[in-house]
C-alpha cells in the first residue's frame, strides 16, 4: 500500500529530526564538527525540502533552520552548558557579635551564590547525554543553557522576581500565571465573538469597509457614543487575539511544569519557575524603543537566534565591526527576510486568491521600517537623546509610539487580509465558549446575536 505524498512528507519530516537527534549524540572525539555538519545536514536538508514541497512548510522550515544553527553555526557538543539551579546550602551558625555576623553573612552569601549554579557540559556517559541532547532539541530559546557566546542574546526577563525585588513562592507564582491564562481564555473568546458580528471576518470585503449596521449601533452604545475606524477595530481584534493565544499556550505549559515541579515529579530545570518566563513582552518597550522593540522585545522571541545567526556568519565573512550600524543592518534585512518566507510558508499552498507572497511582504516592509528607524536615531544620537531633558525624552517617547502605531496601522492589512481570506476559504470559524455580557440587551441586539452566532 502506498502512502500518500503528505503522509510522506511527515515521515521524511521526522525522519529529519531523528538524524538532528542522532547526529548531536555522537560525541566530538568521533566526529568533530565539520565533520558532523557535512555528514548530517545535507540529508537533513534533504528531508526538509521534500516535506516543505508537500505541504509542511512552516514545520519544515523550523526545523531546517533549527538543524543549521546547531550543527553549523554553533557549536554545542564542545561549548554548552545545561544550567541547573540548586538548592542553597544551610547558612553558618551565628557569632554573638553583630558586626562580625553582618560581615560574616555578606561573605558567606557572595561564596555561596556560584554554587547555587551547576553546570553540566556535554556528558561522556550515553545516558546522560540522551537527556542532555533531549533538553538542547526543544530549547530554542536557550533558557537554561549557557551558550559559551561572547555576545548573548536578548536576556530574558526573570518573572520570578516581584516588584519588591524578592524571589517570588511557587503558589504566589502559580495563582498570578492562573489568573493570567484566565484572562487570555476570556480575550480569546471575546475576539472569537467579536468575529462572529463583523462580516469583515465573514466575507470577502476590505478592512476599512463599514460595520453592518447592528455591530455600528452595539459599538455606538456600549462605547459611550464614539465609533472608533473600522480598521483600528479590526486590527486590535486580531492583535489581541494573537498575543493572547501565544500567552495562553506558554502560560498552560508552564503552570503544568512548575505544578508538577512543586510535588518532586520534575526537577528544577523543567519545573523551575525561572525555566518559564513570559513569552510575550510589555508593550511600554515601545515608548523607548519604537518599532524595533515592538518586534525584538514586545512580540514573541521563539526564532530570534534562529533568524541572527545566518547574519552573524555574513558579519563575520565580511568583516564588519559587530556593533556598528552596517551590522545591525544585516542582521535587520536578514531576519525579516528569513521571518517573511518562514510565515509564507505557513499558509496553505494553491488556495484561491491567498498570496504567500503579498504576506511575506508584511514582514519585509517591517524590516524596511525598523532599519529607517534605527538610521534616523542614529543621526540623531540615540544616546544623547536620552539623557537630555525629560521633556524632550517624553517627546521623543511620543514620536516613536506615534511612528509604530503608524506603520502598523498601514501595513496590519496586507497581513490581515490574507489570515481572513484563508480562514474563509476553510470554512473556519471562531468558537464562543461563554456568553457575550451585554449588560444593556435592547430586543434588536438580541435578535442580531442570535442570528449572527447561529
Amino acid at each position: 500500500m502506498f502512502l500518500r505524498p503528505f503522509a510522506l512528507g511527515l515521515l521524511s519530516h521526522l525522519a529529519a529530526i531523528g538524524l538532528l537527534f542522532a547526529g548531536l549524540l555522537i560525541p566530538p572525539s568521533k566526529l568533530t564538527h565539520t565533520q558532523l555538519a557535512l555528514s548530517f545536514l545535507p540529508p537533513i536538508w534533504a528531508c526538509h525540502i521534500y516535506s516543505w514541497s508537500v505541504g509542511l512548510g512552516a514545520l519544515a522550515g523550523v526545523q531546517v533552520l533549527w538543524a543549521t544553527e546547531l550543527l553549523l553555526f554553533q557549536n554545542p557538543r564542545e561549548k554548552f552548558q545545561v544550567i541547573h539551579h540548586q538548592p542553597p546550602p544551610p547558612s553558618p551558625p551565628l557569632k554573638p557579635t553583630g558586626e562580625s555576623t553582618s560581615n560574616s553573612n555578606k561573605e558567606s552569601e557572595k561564596d555561596d551564590k556560584p554554587k547555587h549554579v551547576r553546570k553540566e557540559s556535554y556528558p561522556t556517559d550515553f545516558r546522560s547525554r540522551l537527556q542532555w541532547v533531549f533538553k538542547l532539541h526543544i530549547s530554542m530559546r536557550y533558557i537554561g543553557w549557557d551558550t559559551g557566546s561572547p555576545s548573548p542574546s536578548l536576556p530574558i526577563p526573570n518573572n520570578s522576581i516581584s516588584r519588591n525585588g524578592r524571589k517570588e513562592s511557587r503558589l504566589r507564582w502559580l495563582l498570578n500565571n492562573m489568573l493570567l491564562a484566565g484572562l487570555c481564555f476570556l480575550l480569546i473568546d471575546a475576539t472569537n465573538a467579536y468575529q462572529h458580528l463583523d462580516l469583515y471576518f465573514q466575507i470577502e470585503t476590505p478592512i476599512d469597509s463599514a460595520f453592518p449596521l447592528p455591530l455600528s449601533a452595539l459599538l455606538y452604545r456600549y462605547a459611550s457614543g464614539f465609533l472608533p475606524p473600522p480598521r483600528l477595530v479590526r486590527i486590535l481584534v486580531l492583535g489581541m487575539q494573537q498575543y493572547a493565544v501565544f500567552t495562553l499556550i506558554n502560560r498552560v505549559l508552564a503552570i503544568l511544569h512548575v505544578s508538577l515541579g512543586g510535588l518532586g515529579i520534575f526537577g528544577e530545570w523543567w519545573g523551575g519557575v525561572d525555566s518559564w518566563p513570559m513569552l510575550m513582552g510589555s508593550p511600554a518597550v515601545v515608548w523607548g524603543s519604537g518599532l524595533r522593540g515592538f518586534w525584538g522585545r514586545f512580540w514573541h522571541q521563539l526564532f530570534r537566534d534562529l533568524f541572527m545567526s545566518p547574519a552573524k556568519a555574513l558579519i563575520n565573512v565580511l568583516g564588519v565591526k559587530p556593533k556598528s550600524l552596517p551590522a545591525y543592518g544585516i542582521k535587520i534585512v536578514i531576519a525579516f527576510f528569513i521571518s517573511g518566507v518562514l510565515h509564507a510558508a505557513s499558509l496553505p499552498r494553491n488556495m484561491y486568491r491567498v498570496s504567500p507572497l503579498r504576506y511575506a511582504s508584511f514582514f519585509w516592509i517591517q524590516g524596511v521600517c525598523v532599519l529607517l528607524e534605527v538610521m534616523v536615531e542614529q543621526m540623531l544620537g540615540d544616546r544623547q537623546l536620552k539623557q537630555r531633558a525629560w521633556w524632550k525624552r517624553y517627546g521623543a517617547g511620543i514620536i516613536r509610539l506615534l511612528w509604530t502605531v503608524v506603520v502598523l496601522y498601514v501595513t496590519v492589512p496586507v497581513v490581515a487580509d490574507e489570515l481572513t481570506r484563508v480562514l474563509r476559504v476553510m470554512g473556519l470559524k471562531p468558537t464562543v465558549l461563554l456568553p457575550m455580557p451585554l449588560l444593556r440587551y435592547s430586543k434588536m441586539d438580541r435578535v442580531f446575536l442570535r442570528e449572527i452566532i447561529r
